[in-house]
Order: structure tokens, then sequence, then C-alpha cells
């Protein structure tokens, strides 16, 4: 999932991925904030089906931004 999205951001093309319970989705804005595309502060959209997906998913930004050695926000 992570290698497609990084192949979606190099060809600046949209993409949709549907993924199931506990297969890293919080990982995919790794490709994301390491993309060249970053630094035309282009920006990305994940959503999430619940509120407890979301809290989720900011939980491991949080752990993300602490790993990568760039700066980068996240809403």
């Amino acid at each position: 999932m992570a290698a497609r999205v990084a192949q979606a951001l190099e060809e600046e093309q949209h993409l949709i991925v549907d993924a199931g319970t506990g297969v890293g989705k919080s990982l995919v804005s790794v490709p994301s904030v390491l993309s060249p595309s970053r630094v035309s502060h282009k920006k990305r959209l994940v959503s999430t089906h619940t509120i407890n997906l979301g809290t989720l998913h900011a939980q491991r930004i949080t752990i993300v931004k602490k790993v990568l050695p760039v700066e980068f926000e996240a809403a």
C-alpha cells in the first residue's frame, strides 16, 4: 500500500485505497511526507470511516513526526 502511494505521488495521480483493520494505514503517511512533491506544499487527504479511526491516525502521526527526519503538518 505504501509503495502504491509513493508511486501515485511520484506520477502525480489520485489514489483511493480501501484497507481493512490492522494493515498499517497510518504508515501511508511516510511516503507522503518523504515525497519530493512535499517541497511544493501539495496537500494530501486521508479519510477514515469512523471518529475512532481518525483519533488513532492522529496518534500514529505523532509517532511518525518523531521518527522522520523532516518537519510536516497534519490536521
